[in-house]
């Protein structure tokens, strides 16, 4: 299964519910900082090096 398979199924299952595929790693903590808002959990599902998204969104949280 690939990430944008699993994306469309998410979406055709949960037309309402948010749901966003960001082809680009690098992108990612950008678009979380515009979407995440206290008491929100984030889950990175992935291979190699995908646990540095929440990485980064935690320290760029930390500097507000």
């Amino acid at each position: 299964i690939s990430s944008a398979k699993l994306f469309e199924a998410v979406r055709a299952t949960h037309p309402n519910n948010s749901c966003y595929y960001i082809p680009e790693l690098s992108n990612i903590p950008a678009k979380l900082q515009t979407l995440v808002q206290p008491g929100d959990l984030v889950i990175t599902m992935g291979a190699g090096n995908v646990y540095t998204v929440g990485e980064k969104v935690a320290a760029l949280r930390s500097n507000k």
